[in-house]
């Protein structure tokens, strides 16, 4: 009871209005059965607006009639250029399509976007469909040009959480590894299959994920060149990334 619940517009930078009827937004809430505040104070820095309402960190909308659509997380959000995309654009028409069972939209690292969509897909068993009818089928399904993925990832099997969601995390850290390698690779020669070279991405509890990359040199020498290579290639990206010189 007494609880207002709102949607504002959720793009990073610029200021935050009310979203209108069935426009996507995050959810905001305020009324007397909040809390006053986190345990650890740390966690209240940008918890709140300023007028007390607590920014929840979940996407939807609210339709004319005042009922609530939650779709998904603003963690989720894909952000190509300055664009903010919802995953659930590209989703919810593909989960409607005969041939897919689940469907994972996240953001692929881009030097230049900072982000493009890519979607992964588990199909029905024994289906003939392929990417490319899935790619022709989102583009006749998706309004906004920017949300269409560049790529789309057949999986046999879509990893899922244990409440039966798919593990965005996980798909958000094979992606970028593979982006992270395959530059690294290129910048420096050296296979990102050698044993000289390991690239992983992982959480950090400062600086909310990080790129780790183990180089093993063959001479101190080249230590310098394969420096500069990798901080041209990283500086690319809005990655925070830590380098470990093996010998």
């Amino acid at each position: 009871p007494y609880t207002q619940i709102r949607t504002m517009t959720h793009g990073r930078g610029g200021v935050s209005r009310p979203c209108g009827p069935d426009e996507i937004g995050m959810f905001q809430i305020k009324g007397p059965g909040l809390a006053k505040g986190y345990a650890n104070p740390e966690h209240d820095t940008g918890a709140r607006t300023s007028d007390g309402w607590l920014i929840t960190g979940d996407l939807g909308r609210i339709d004319g009639d005042g009922f609530i659509f939650v779709t998904g997380r603003a963690k989720d959000v894909i952000i190509r250029g300055g664009h903010n995309i919802d995953p659930a654009l590209i989703e919810e028409p593909l989960v409607q399509h005969a041939d897919v069972l689940h469907a994972a939209a996240v953001g692929k690292p881009d030097s230049y976007a900072g982000e493009l969509p890519v979607v992964f897909v588990q199909l029905v068993p024994d289906t003939s469909v392929t990417t490319s009818d899935l790619l022709a089928y989102l583009v006749n399904s998706i309004a906004e040009r920017a949300a269409i993925p560049k790529e789309i990832f057949v999986v046999e099997k879509l990893q899922l959480t244990d409440v039966g969601k798919p593990d965005k995390a996980a798909l958000r850290q094979q992606i970028a590894e593979q982006v992270f390698r395959r530059a690294i690779s290129e910048a420096t020669g050296i296979s990102s299959e050698s044993d000289r070279l390991t690239v992983s991405v992982h959480p950090h509890a400062q600086l909310g994920t990080q790129v780790s990359i183990a180089v093993t040199l063959q001479s101190q020498a080249e230590r310098a060149v394969l420096a500069n290579s990798l901080e041209r290639v990283m500086g690319q990206f809005a990655f925070p990334y830590e380098i470990e010189w093996r010998e």
